[in-house]
């Protein structure tokens, strides 16, 4: 998680420096604009790509509740880790 807040970071870093030169009073229009067309642009890639995940949340919420068989070669353990003998 800690790689992705920072890629974000470094993606914004970078934008602002290609928008450092329409940086001045008479072009602060284009300069929100661009901010703003590219937050959108961004969350709607964002939107597209993670989508089918508010589709399945139930189920992910669910994960590690009630009776499950397990995988065939996984070792049974309770929430605790500790293996059951």
């Amino acid at each position: 998680m800690k790689s992705v807040v920072n890629a974000f970071a470094q993606f914004q870093l970078a934008l602002s420096f290609a928008l450092t030169a329409v940086n001045v009073e008479a072009k602060f229009v284009w300069l929100f604009a661009s901010f703003a067309i590219a937050s959108w642009v961004v969350s709607t890639i964002f939107f597209f790509v993670f989508r089918t995940l508010d589709k399945c949340e139930s189920e992910l919420n669910a994960i590690g509740q009630g009776e499950r068989r397990g995988f065939q070669y996984e070792n049974a353990e309770d929430i605790t880790g500790v293996r059951k003998v």
